[in-house]
């Protein structure tokens, strides 16, 4: 029996996986956005299907985003007065001298390198400080440190090349040759996909480049960004397998601070470029955006659907719709789990609303007793000398006006507040009654949220 309810898990699961992962994420920061989203992830759990919810999406996107150290700037000030003196000394002084100046830069550079990309006149100082390098151990005989620096070269600039105003043909040919055999045998490409809807620049360790893919060095870091009208996006970190080509969705929107504010055409163009690079960064196969705005008397759910590239929006109204919607795209069915589970529990909120509203009920009804005792009393005294009538003793017990009229109040506030608890019972006892009695979906469906505006269903 164990191993049977082993395989039946592993199967399971072995399907969720081959269904693809899935990210659900409410594209705004309202209560109702939260609740929606919440309730999405619930419902394809319960449908077998892989899903990734709330902090964790943003947790594995991140891990991808570079956060140059901020006191990096200061480590390069001067920066370009040493190169310009290691470059003099290599022509006037000799081939030593240069790399003793120059090899602490491109060290410092190499150590940095995350910074250095958002610096692109940086990027060309480091890449010709380098290239003299190269020259000096070349005519030092210093065959291997010549080849590393090379090959270091075209793996952290795989987009810069020497020409002959800076490199003699030799060197030129030396570049070419490792070029190839780093990056164009081992096919790795990376290209940058724009997003935004205005003027961008795509930047690819630190050097710009224009739509389509170019070579990189296997399983190496590549760093990418885009510049759009003075706005720089994050820096992205990358590692391409070998004969591997990718292409990356950058924006400068900030995915995991999203927030959208309505529903016009370039909000959701903006909540497709988060969705992308969420799909893309944290490896998800399709994505999910929610939002429900609470502050509208009808609330309805607005859905963007990722898959494969290409959102779709849909919007629904109720309950029914919103499941059916959950069923009908990712193919799952929800409704046997959430009768299952919910079959053998005990609705306790119901319970103690009954038994609440009983109590009070008793309660009120005591105060109508007593306030009623309290009246037929007064029937029986009077601060008047007539006699009273219908009274046990035939006579009646006089007392002062103060007291009757004390008294009198007493017994008007035992029955109205004694009517005013036995109403609020019993409408608390039938409310716990209908909760006990009702099905899932008409429970569901009678959750009302109030708002400054009105009440807004709610998915629980």
């Amino acid at each position: 029996m164990k191993i049977l309810i082993f395989l039946s898990l592993f199967f399971l699961s072995a399907s969720a996986h081959a269904q693809g992962r899935i990210a659900v994420l409410p594209l705004d920061d309202t209560e109702g956005s939260t609740s929606v989203a919440t309730r999405m992830a619930e419902l394809l759990t319960a449908g077998g299907r892989d899903v990734v919810f709330g902090d964790p999406v943003f947790q594995r996107v991140l891990e991808h985003r570079v956060e140059p150290d901020p006191d990096a700037a200061a480590e390069f000030s001067g920066i370009s007065e040493q190169i310009a003196s290691g470059i003099n000394q290599f022509f006037y002084a000799g081939n030593e001298d240069a790399l003793k100046i120059l090899s602490p830069v491109l060290q410092k550079g190499i150590q940095h390198f995350d910074y250095v990309v958002t610096r692109p006149d940086l990027i060309a100082q480091l890449y010709e400080a380098s290239l003299i390098m190269v020259r000096a151990y070349k005519g030092l005989k210093r065959e291997d440190d010549m080849k590393t620096t090379a090959t270091l070269l075209a793996r952290y600039f795989p987009m810069m090349a020497p020409n002959l105003k800076s490199s003699p043909p030799d060197i030129l040919a030396l570049m070419k040759d490792t070029k190839a055999e780093l990056l164009e045998t081992p096919g790795s490409r990376v290209g940058i996909e724009l997003r935004e809807n205005r003027e961008c620049r795509r930047y690819l360790n630190g050097t710009q480049i224009k739509e389509g893919a170019y070579p990189v060095a296997p399983d190496s870091d590549v760093f990418l960004y885009i510049e759009c009208e003075g706005q720089r996006s994050p820096v992205w970190r990358l590692k391409v397998p070998a004969g591997k080509s990718v292409v990356v969705p950058l924006s400068t929107k900030e995915i995991d601070s999203l927030v959208m504010g309505d529903d016009s055409f370039e909000a959701r163009r903006s909540a497709e470029e988060v969705m992308a690079a969420v799909a893309f960064w944290g490896g998800f196969d399709e994505v999910v955006g929610l939002r429900q705005p609470a502050t509208m008397n009808t609330a309805p759910t607005l859905f963007g659907h990722m898959k494969q590239g290409r959102v779709t929006w849909t919007e629904t109204r109720d309950t029914p719709a919103f499941v059916g919607f959950v069923e009908q795209t990712f193919a799952v069915s929800v409704d046997a789990p959430a009768a299952e589970d919910d079959s053998g529990s005990t609705n306790w909120s119901a319970i103690a609303l009954t038994s609440g509203g009983i109590v009070l009920a008793g309660v009120g009804g005591a105060l109508i007793y007593l306030g009623h005792g309290e009246a037929q009393d007064l029937i029986c005294t009077g601060f008047t000398t007539e006699s009273a009538s219908g009274c046990d003793s035939g006579t009646a017990d006089f007392i002062s006006e103060d007291e009757f009229n004390d008294r009198k109040s007493k017994a008007n506030l035992y029955s109205v507040g004694g009517i005013s608890l036995v109403g609020a019972g019993l409408g608390l006892a039938v409310w716990g009654i209908y909760g006990l009695v009702a099905g899932d979906d008409e429970a569901e469906a009678s959750r009302l949220t109030p708002t400054a505006d009105g009440f807004v269903w709610r998915f629980q």
